[in-house]
């Protein structure tokens, strides 16, 4: 299978800067707790009918129409009759967020993907853009075409990628709906990348670093694991400290002098 994009695989992929995209957000949080009128009556409707209040859910607080009409939206993309199949919309949606470098959709979506897969290895070789996940011939050219629309929109050779994907056994309402999956993933990839819906907590930075240290590679598993532990615990203490700040001024300004240590603690990759 040739590469869906460009990535030293033979390199680390563990970032504590990455992670830290999790946990700080950028404009005002709503949480649950403090929800009234129509945002709590938003917030309770999702929760009955998924029976929780995902992160993502939250992104768009402060405009509460647009939660509804963008859950319309990723359901009649994700869930309706179509001539993909849930597993192919959610590899989709994994190997999208992998080039945008958005872990909280590929944390999400690769948990959706595993459902079907029921293999986490081979579902991290695709995260990896691995040559030697086993992908048979639609799903290839499925994940190189979500990858070219990803990275080059603009140098996009339309007829010959959509040829590639009829010469598979798509229809054009296949291609129609790969072609949407992979829109859909792109604008919500850069609202979670740049809004960022999430409130800075400790937890956070543990269960998403703990994933990535559960993923690691053999090779990387010589020699590089306690210095990436030792990391994890690094920044472990600067984040507790600064939520508690926040938690108690109810502030989303930030210290500089907690955001410099941060920001010198989870820039470098482990050596």
């Amino acid at each position: 299978m040739l590469a869906f994009f460009k990535r030293d695989v033979s390199q680390p992929t563990f970032n504590l800067l990455q992670s830290m995209q999790f946990v700080m957000a950028n404009i005002k949080v709503i949480s649950y707790e403090d929800a009234t009128g129509k945002l709590k009556d938003i917030y309770d409707g999702l929760i009955k009918k998924r029976g929780k209040l995902a992160d993502v859910n939250t992104i768009q607080r402060l405009n509460p129409d647009t939660i509804i009409a963008h859950m319309e939206l990723y359901m009649s993309f994700m869930f309706s009759h179509s001539p993909l199949t849930r597993a192919q919309r959610e590899m989709i949606a994994v190997v999208v967020s992998a080039a945008n470098g958005c872990n909280y959709c590929q944390q999400h979506h690769r948990t959706a993907l595993n459902k079907y897969w029921k293999d986490d290895a081979r579902i991290e070789l695709l995260k990896r853009n691995d040559e030697t996940v086993r992908l048979d011939a639609t799903d290839t050219r499925l994940c190189h075409y979500a990858t070219e629309l990803t990275i080059h929109p603009d140098d996009f050779e339309n007829e010959k990628k959509t040829m590639d994907l009829r010469e598979s056994g798509l229809d054009d309402r296949g291609i129609l709906d790969a072609t949407l999956v992979v829109g859909y993933f792109n604008f919500v990839n850069r609202v979670v990348l740049y809004v960022r819906p999430f409130s800075l907590s400790v937890s956070r930075v543990l269960h998403f670093n703990c994933v990535n240290l559960m993923t690691v590679t053999q090779a990387e598993q010589e020699g590089k694991l306690f210095g990436r532990l030792a990391s994890v615990l690094w920044v472990c203490v600067p984040a507790n400290v600064l939520a508690l700040w926040r938690w108690l001024l109810k502030t989303p300004h930030i210290s500089p002098f907690l955001w410099c240590y941060l920001w010198l603690s989870v820039s470098c990759k482990c050596a």
